[in-house]
């Protein structure tokens, strides 16, 4: 599968999505409240959840790293080697040791149980 220009460009892919530690430069305040909200909405889905978290689509990180930050127990997992590069240093500079694993959401297998899956998308949330 040939991967997606946004997603061979975690910077750019980062400038449209970006964490809440890193949407201060917003401007839309809309957008921003949209970051803020969904951070937080998955955060407090995996901890009402307990147990380990898979994050599939994980990109660059902008929720699997928050969440591991609340000490809660991630795997991100995301096809792009480009956006798991990016991920995988953004974790290692948070002083976080996250698994980033490059997988297909389309067919996987951990060898792991999970107690919640997120596949995030802005402006909506699945759990």
């Amino acid at each position: 599968m040939d991967e997606c220009a946004l997603y061979a460009d975690p910077a750019l892919y980062d400038l449209l999505f970006p964490n809440t530690r890193d949407c201060a430069s917003v401007a839309d305040q809309a957008r921003w409240k949209l970051a803020v909200a969904s951070e937080q909405f998955y955060i407090e889905q995996a901890r009402e959840r307990g147990g380990r978290v898979l994050e599939l689509g994980c990109g660059s990180g902008r929720l699997t790293i928050p969440i591991a930050r609340e000490g809660i127990d991630i795997v991100g997992a995301d096809l792009s080697p480009s956006m798991l590069l990016s991920a995988r240093a953004k974790g290692a500079a948070a002083g976080l040791q996250i698994p980033f694993v490059q997988a297909d959401m389309r067919q996987f297998d951990f060898g792991a149980r999970f107690s919640t899956i997120l596949v995030a998308e802005i402006g909506r949330a699945h759990v």
